[in-house]
């Protein structure tokens, strides 16, 4: 696939721009949307919700959110400024969480003091060097598979509930594993993936609560049927453990 790279004026960061055979605008929108980091639009600032319903846009391959039809004209009148300021949003929201401290094209080199970030979807990757960027641009797919391993890894290790946030049952040993942008939710079965992708607002919300528990000195991660009370299943689907990147996870 052709892409070709924006750097981003004073920072070193590489962003991949779709030019060729992109998906379409609605696995664009269900791609990117998880690891959105703004709340406000790219255009005039206001907060997104505020005049309606956000307005999801999709230009060179990339998602952003506007508040009113009135900014749909001026984002294509001018992408790059505006996929800029997704970009530098993206950073600033990652960049503290980030799992690695190594090349993601080259595992074994160390990122080092000054590391390429790269911008892939909504979902930042780092490099070593602007090199490796290039070639982790010319196909993220490896890469980006690697880093939602990284992310699982890393969250797997202090999940904040041992029950599953939908149904409340126990999460076994082998439990189900979505990476819903780079925000990891554990699930007892398939029925609860299916109840989550109707809408994962209950779940997410439950989930950022029990790990702000968690992180409270005295206090114990608040039990997941309080949290996030059951809701009627639909039958479970094919499929194991460790679903990857469905929802968003490679960030498109």
């Amino acid at each position: 696939m052709l892409t070709r790279l924006l750097a981003l004026a004073a920072l070193p960061v590489l962003t991949v721009l779709l030019t060729a055979a992109t998906p379409g605008d609605a696995d664009v929108i269900a791609a990117q949307s998880p690891s959105y980091p703004l709340t406000t639009c790219v255009i005039s600032g206001e907060e997104l919700g505020s005049m309606g319903d956000a307005i999801d846009v999709v230009v060179e391959g990339r998602l952003v959110k506007l508040c009113c039809n009135g900014c749909v004209k001026k984002v294509h009148a001018e992408p790059a400024a505006a996929i800029a300021k997704v970009d530098r949003a993206v950073i600033e929201a990652q960049a503290a969480s980030y799992p690695l401290e190594t090349c993601l094209f080259q595992p074994g080199e160390a990122l080092g003091d000054a590391p390429v970030d790269v911008v892939v979807g909504t979902r930042l990757a780092r490099t070593c060097c602007k090199s490796c960027a290039k070639k982790l641009t010319a196909d993220p797919t490896a890469a980006m598979a690697r880093l939602d391993q990284a992310y699982i890894t890393a969250q797997a290790a202090d999940y904040p509930v041992t029950t599953c946030l939908v149904k409340g049952k126990a999460l076994g040993d082998n439990p189900r594993q979505v990476l819903y942008g780079n925000t990891l939710v554990q699930f007892c079965c398939g029925n609860c993936v299916k109840a989550f992708d109707a809408d994962p607002r209950p779940t997410l919300k439950a989930l950022a609560d029990a790990r702000a528990s968690a992180r409270s000195p005295g206090r114990d991660a608040a039990p997941a049927r309080d949290a996030a009370p059951e809701r009627e299943q639909e039958p479970a689907r094919e499929g194991g453990a460790g679903e990857r990147g469905g929802r968003g996870g490679r960030g498109g």
